[in-house]
């Protein structure tokens, strides 16, 4: 009996080991199970956020450079947002051509016009030269007035005679006869200095009226001119900003002062050719900016008028100069011209072939008629290149 209990004890005693071992491992376990959710608390105190807040910071520095750049384009120094639109209008990312320099570029065409000179002009718009309609309106006048002296004088010659015929009649003699005769012939030499006089008066208010004409155009003329003044003054500072170089605006300057000058002198020769000198700027300053229309065609324009105006005043030697280099100018410009406008690319080519042809020919006449084609094919064809489409139009 003392053996079996002593098994029993032994047995629980075992059993008391066993469950002692089953709990340190249990502790065991349970310690590593909140090692392990201590670094996993750790880490993300420690480690995630550290990473997020890194990862917003290099965000937010990226929205801040893009944001950055976006004003630096939307605003630059010196630059309206209206001059932005025009830039984009423009095609090139250049400024577009301003109005001021425009309304130069009008203006000068407006001399040539009121001088009646070589400039292209619309589709059925009729040059006349000045004074012409003054004296064909004295001819006519001159014609109706020969007419009446004649009329009056067989008028009076009529009476005369039938007063003679009467006194034959009435037993008259060959002596009065003679008398009639006579004062018939004092009556029309009366008639004739009269009508002489009407001639001369005539005469007389036609040349005034020429000369009222003649001021008329000068004044016009001068007017113009004067309104220059300012445009160009208005353009100035327009140019400084864009960075004009300065030989370029005081060789303007001073070649408009020359104008004003011929202007004033009223020589029609010397003012048209000081107005192509300023003309010959123009082309410099479209340089500047951007358009459809390539600034060469205007350097045609002035090739083409000076020839013609060197023309009228016989200095050949200038003339084919301004040929050449005319010549020179529209190689360049007809390889940039569309396929769409081909026509009229080469009307203008063969006004060109023409007006040199006349040039060497040395006939003013026919140098004046061709420069005038060629000028109208000119102003047609930029016409067509701004636009981008054919326009109807030519002929002077």
């Amino acid at each position: 009996m003392t053996g079996d209990l002593q098994r029993i004890i032994s047995l629980l005693n075992e059993n008391n080991r066993n469950n002692r071992v089953m709990e340190d491992n249990v502790i065991e376990d349970n310690v590593m199970e909140d090692n392990a959710m201590r670094r996993c608390l750790n880490y993300i105190a420690k480690g995630k956020p550290g990473y997020i807040i890194f990862k917003t910071g290099v965000c937010i520095l990226i929205l801040w450079v893009f944001l950055a750049a976006c004003r630096q384009n939307a605003k630059q120094p010196g630059q309206q947002p209206g001059q932005q639109q025009q830039q984009m209008q423009a095609g090139d990312g250049r400024e577009k051509v301003p109005d001021q320099l425009w309304d130069i570029e009008s203006s000068i065409e407006m001399i040539f016009k009121a001088l009646d000179a070589p400039a292209a002009a619309t589709e059925g718009e009729q040059k006349q030269p000045g004074g012409q309609g003054v004296e064909e309106s004295s001819g006519d006048t001159r014609q109706g007035q020969g007419k009446q002296g004649q009329g009056g004088n067989q008028e009076s010659g009529g009476k005369n005679q039938e007063g003679s015929r009467n006194k034959e009649d009435g037993g008259g003699n060959q002596e009065g006869s003679s008398k009639n005769q006579e004062g018939s012939s004092k009556n029309q030499e009366s008639s004739g200095n009269q009508d002489n006089g009407g001639v001369n008066r005539k005469q007389g208010q036609g040349a005034a009226s020429r000369q009222t004409q003649q001021t008329s155009v000068w004044d016009e003329v001068v007017s113009i001119i004067g309104s220059l003044h300012y445009k160009w003054n208005n353009y100035i500072p327009v140019s400084e900003k864009k960075g004009v170089n300065k030989t370029l605006l005081d060789n303007f300057g001073n070649a408009l002062n020359i104008l004003t000058e011929k202007a004033f002198e009223k020589n029609r020769t010397d003012a048209l050719l000081a107005a192509n000198n300023l003309y010959s700027y123009i082309p410099e300053f479209f340089c500047l900016y951007g358009s459809r229309t390539p600034p060469e065609i205007k350097k045609i324009r002035y090739y083409v008028r000076n020839a013609m105006l060197n023309a009228m005043t016989a200095d050949w030697e200038t003339a084919d100069e301004s040929v050449g280099s005319l010549k020179t100018s529209w190689s360049q410009v007809k390889n940039s011209i569309p396929g769409n406008l081909r026509d009229s690319a080469r009307k203008l080519d063969f006004a060109i072939y023409e007006l040199e042809k006349v040039v060497k020919e040395r006939s003013r006449q026919l140098t004046d008629i061709k420069g005038r084609v060629a000028m109208s094919d000119i102003e047609l064809l930029e016409k067509e290149m701004e636009y981008g489409s054919a326009v109807e139009g030519g002929g002077m």
